[in-house]
C-alpha cells in the first residue's frame, strides 16, 4: 500500500473511531444520518441502511452518491456533475440544501430533501448529510395541487367574483375573473386578509364575514359598489354562503351594473312612453274640448261686448270683470293644447318666457292652491325669450314645481319661488322651495333613476331622472344649487 494510501486510510479509520459516539445518538434516529467526503460515504445510520435497503452499514458505505440515484436529474443534469457540485459547495460554503432523486438497492427512486453540513475533525473537513424521503408529501402535494385545479377551475367558471375565505379572514384563493379585475394574478390574493384591497363600498368585508361566521344563518346578501382597476365603480350582488361545516365562506359578487342600467333604461323608455301616451290622449282630448269651448266663448264674449255698450254703470264693471275672465279661460284653452302635444322631435326655438310660465302654470295653479302651498313668481322682464322645445320645458318645470310642492306640504311655511337670470351665454330659471335643503348624502341619488325619497306609491323615482336627461338634451344642466339657504333646482341653458 502505498504512502497517500496509507494515510487517507489511516485518517477515515481515526474518523470511524471518533464516530462511535456520534453514532450512539445518530442511530436513534428516523431520518437517514450519514457522513462522507469528497471520496464517498465512510458512515450512516440505521435509518439510512434501512432507507436505501442496503445489507448493513459496510454495504451502504461501499456507494458513492452519484451511485445511489438515477444517472440523470429531473432537472436534466447528470447525478455524478450534480453530486460533485452540490459536495463542494457544501464544503465551501458550510452548508447546503437541494432536492434529490435517489435509487435504492432494488432501482425504485424516491424524492428526497438533502441537508449538507460540513464540519471539521482532527484537521479534515467532512460532511454529514440528512437525506429526508419526501416521496409520500409529494405525493400528497401533487393530489392537493391537482385538487385546487379542479376547484380553480370550478370557480372560474361562475361568472362574477368568486373567493373563499378561512376562519382567520384571509383568502385560501379567489377565481381568475375576480384577480383580473383588480389587475393582479390570482396567487396574490392566496393568505391575504380580506379587503387588503380597499376597492369596496362596503367598509369592512372582515366584519360582513365576522357577521356570517358568529350567525346561525348560511346564507346573506347585499348589493355593494367595487371600484375596479380596469372598469371603473361596478354594482355586484354579493352573496355570502358558509362551507366545511361553517369554518369558510364562499363569496360571490355578480356584475349586475349593466341589468341595472338596461333596467334603468327601460324604465326611463316606459315612463316617456307612458307620458307620451298621456299628452298624446290629453292632445286629442284639449283640441276637442278647445274647439267646443272656443266657440261658445268667443260669442258670450261678443254678446257681452255689446251687453257693456248699453249696460248700465252700476254693472258695467262686473261685465267687463266677466269678459276678462272668458279671456282668461280662452288662454288657459290655448296653453293646454300646446303643452298637450309632443315637440321632442321639433328643433330649439326662441319662446316667450311669459308663454312657457302661462302654459305651466295652467296645469300647476289649481294643484298648488289646494295644498295651500303659495306660488310666487319674481320679476322678469316680460320679452325675455328662452331657446328651448317648449312643451319638453314645460314639462320639466312641472315636475319640479309638482316635487316641490311635495316636499313643504307638511311644512308650516309653504311656499314655492321662481327666480330668473339671463346673460349673454345662459338662461337659468331656479325653482326654489321653503324647505331646509336636500341633504347632502341624497344629492346625487336624487337625478338616479328608480331612486325617489317619497311615500310608496306616491313617486316612481323617474322624473327628475328624466328631467335631467330632457334639459341634457337642450345642452343644458339641471342641479342642485347648494347656494340657496332652501332647496333649489336649477335649470340652466344656453343661449346658442
Amino acid at each position: 500500500m502505498s504512502d497517500s494510501k496509507s494515510g487517507v486510510f489511516k485518517k477515515r479509520q481515526f474518523l470511524k473511531d471518533a464516530s462511535r459516539i456520534y453514532q450512539s445518538i445518530v442511530d436513534n434516529s428516523n431520518d437517514a444520518i450519514m457522513l462522507l467526503d469528497e471520496e464517498g460515504f465512510f458512515d450512516c445510520n440505521l435509518a439510512t441502511v434501512k432507507l436505501f435497503g442496503c445489507k448493513d452499514r459496510e454495504h451502504f458505505c461501499s456507494f458513492h452518491p452519484r451511485d445511489l440515484s438515477p444517472e440523470i436529474q429531473p432537472d436534466g443534469v447528470s447525478s455524478a456533475e450534480k453530486s460533485a457540485y452540490s459536495i463542494k459547495k457544501a464544503l465551501t460554503e458550510g452548508h447546503h440544501n437541494f432536492e434529490w432523486v435517489h435509487k435504492r438497492m432494488d432501482g425504485t427512486h424516491f424524492k428526497a430533501e438533502v441537508t449538507l453540513s460540513a464540519f471539521e475533525v482532527s484537521g479534515m473537513w467532512v460532511l454529514q448529510a440528512y437525506v429526508k424521503d419526501v416521496t409520500e408529501q409529494v405525493r400528497v402535494k401533487e393530489e392537493l395541487e391537482e385538487k385546487n385545479s379542479y376547484i380553480q377551475a370550478m370557480l372560474d367558471a361562475i361568472p362574477g367574483f368568486v373567493s373563499w375565505i378561512n376562519q382567520d379572514y384571509t383568502y385560501l384563493g379567489v377565481n381568475n375573473e375576480l384577480a383580473g379585475h383588480f389587475g393582479v394574478p390570482a396567487s396574490d390574493f392566496r393568505g391575504k386578509p380580506i379587503g387588503f384591497k380597499k376597492n369596496f363600498s362596503r367598509p369592512n368585508l372582515e366584519e360582513l364575514c365576522k357577521m356570517m361566521f358568529n350567525s346561525d344563518n348560511d346564507f346573506y346578501q347585499e348589493e355593494v359598489v367595487v371600484d375596479t382597476e380596469r372598469l371603473g365603480p361596478r354594482n355586484f350582488i354579493l352573496t355570502l354562503r358558509k362551507f366545511n361545516q361553517g369554518k369558510g365562506i364562499i363569496m360571490i359578487g355578480i356584475d349586475n351594473t349593466e341589468l341595472k342600467k338596461t333596467q334603468i333604461q327601460l324604465a326611463l323608455e316606459q315612463e316617456k312612453a307612458v307620458t307620451q301616451a298621456k299628452f298624446a290622449s290629453l292632445g286629442e282630448m284639449t283640441a276637442g274640448i278647445g274647439h267646443e269651448i272656443s266657440n261658445p266663448l268667443s260669442i258670450m264674449d261678443g254678446y257681452l261686448k255689446r251687453i257693456t255698450r248699453r249696460a248700465p254703470e252700476e254693472i258695467k264693471e262686473d261685465v267687463d270683470r266677466t269678459i276678462w275672465a272668458l279671456d282668461r279661460v280662452e288662454k288657459i284653452v290655448q296653453g293646454l293644447k300646446r303643452i298637450a302635444r309632443n315637440d321632442e322631435n321639433d328643433q330649439k326655438k326662441w319662446t316667450s318666457l311669459k308663454l312657457i310660465l302661462d302654459d305651466t302654470m295652467a296645469f300647476t295653479s289649481a294643484k298648488l292652491k289646494r295644498s295651500g302651498v303659495n306660488l310666487e313668481v319674481s320679476e322678469y322682464d316680460a320679452s325675455m325669450q328662452v331657446l328651448c322645445r317648449h312643451v319638453q320645458l314645460c314639462q320639466v318645470l312641472l315636475n319640479l314645481i309638482v316635487n316641490a310642492k311635495d316636499a313643504v306640504e307638511g311644512l308650516d311655511r309653504k311656499w314655492v319661488r321662481l327666480e330668473f337670470e339671463q346673460n349673454k351665454n345662459h338662461t337659468l330659471i331656479h325653482i326654489i322651495d321653503s324647505g331646509e335643503g336636500v341633504p347632502s348624502d341624497l344629492r346625487e341619488k336624487v337625478f338616479n333613476s328608480l331612486y325617489t325619497t317619497k311615500a310608496e306609491g306616491k313617486g316612481t323615482g323617474i322624473g327628475l331622472s328624466l328631467s335631467k336627461k330632457i334639459i341634457t338634451s337642450h345642452g343644458g344642466e339641471l342641479f342642485i344649487n347648494n347656494e340657496h339657504s332652501h332647496s333649489c333646482f336649477t335649470i340652466k341653458l344656453p343661449n346658442v
